[in-house]
């Protein structure tokens, strides 16, 4: 790592596999050469859990005296023990679950991930926090996840784009119960410059307003920062366009597109953007899609 000063991450999946582990010693070396610079990680913590290392999570479900607690709350969810039991075992069994019980288990598991059992599971991010990084555990619900993956560097580049931290996003599955799977296909874009301090504050309060003469100018005439979710403002409605600016912003091109639209996504399941491609393609606009087979029922 070639920052200086700050370093800033945002992700939905931090994983503790060599990938993890690898980046977890990156940033320890950086905070030790540089004690002074600002170094915030932040990761969602139910989307961690669940996402590369659901059966450590089970199974620190069921140690200790918690087990009790655990079973009653499973079963107000509709979930039995027998199935946790076996998610323990095969986490790959979720996938044969009917789409209600993924929904009800997915409900459960996000309700009762807490910052403690993250810490407890996910050793890299343990020895992150226990030198001196701050780490930030958001937890969520599965209707307010923080999905987003930014790493920003210095305030003077920022990557975002699709890809979490582990072994299952840069190039392969070596270890753990997704190594059955084949290996995320995703894509990072790198921006330098003015845009970076729009990027950042969005996600992080820490960062200074910047005064607005540094933010205006031919040079950025052009940026606009997109995001879903409340931002820093939390006074707009859960569906008013502050709170979907990517969504809108979606709908208007699409709309609009006269020529060509390509999509390329692993989840295309809004109801609103299969029905806008439909009428493109009928107008005569080239549409072609690339996705993931497996997540994309509604095509």
């Amino acid at each position: 790592l070639r920052a200086r000063k700050s370093i800033r991450m945002n992700v939905f999946d931090f994983a503790d596999d060599s990938t993890g582990q690898r980046i977890a010693a990156q940033l320890l070396e950086a905070k030790k050469k540089h004690p002074k610079m600002t170094i915030v990680l932040r990761v969602d913590t139910a989307g961690t859990l669940l996402n590369s290392c659901m059966d450590k999570f089970i199974d620190d479900l069921f140690s200790g005296d918690r087990i009790g607690a655990v079973v009653g709350r499973a079963y107000e969810f509709g979930i039995s023990p027998f199935t946790l039991s076996a998610l323990s075992s095969d986490p790959t069994s979720f996938y044969a679950l009917s789409e209600t019980e993924q929904k009800n288990l997915k409900n459960f598991l996000f309700e009762i991930a807490t910052p403690d059992s993250l810490f407890r599971i996910n050793k890299s991010l343990a020895l992150l926090k226990a030198g001196g990084i701050k780490v930030v555990p958001e937890r969520n619900s599965t209707s307010k996840m923080d999905h987003s993956k930014v790493f920003a560097f210095d305030g003077k580049v920022v990557m975002s784009g699709g890809a979490n931290i582990g072994d299952h996003y840069s190039g392969g599955y070596e270890n753990g119960w997704r190594a059955q799977k084949e290996y995320m296909r995703d894509y990072m874009m790198v921006t330098r410059g003015p845009a970076v301090q729009l990027h950042e504050r969005l996600l992080f309060d820490d960062v200074p307003i910047v005064k607005p003469k540094v933010l205006t100018g031919k040079a950025v005439s052009n940026i606009r920062v997109l995001h879903n979710g409340p931002g820093r403002s939390k006074s707009h409605s859960a569906f008013s366009p502050e709170r979907k600016q990517i969504t809108y912003a979606v709908y208007k091109l699409l709309d609009s597109a006269t020529t060509s639209i390509v999509v390329k996504h692993a989840y295309l399941m809004d109801s609103s953007v299969v029905n806008k491609l439909n009428a493109a393609a009928a107008r005569g606009v080239a549409v072609t899609i690339l996705r993931s087979q497996p997540e994309s029922p509604s095509l």
